[in-house]
């Protein structure tokens, strides 16, 4: 059996790939993604 995640929680996201694929996967998940830089957040949009 197949564990999934309720919650991801991404620390220096960068631009955010990481934690869309995830949750494209785990359709039931809830996703945070944190980044200290404003201009790799900007780029998640």
């Amino acid at each position: 059996m197949r564990e999934t995640p309720l919650h991801i929680l991404d620390l220096g996201t960068g631009t955010g790939c990481l934690i869309i694929s995830l949750l494209k996967e785990y359709k039931n998940a809830k996703g945070v993604a944190v980044d200290q830089s404003a201009n790799a957040l900007k780029q998640l949009n």
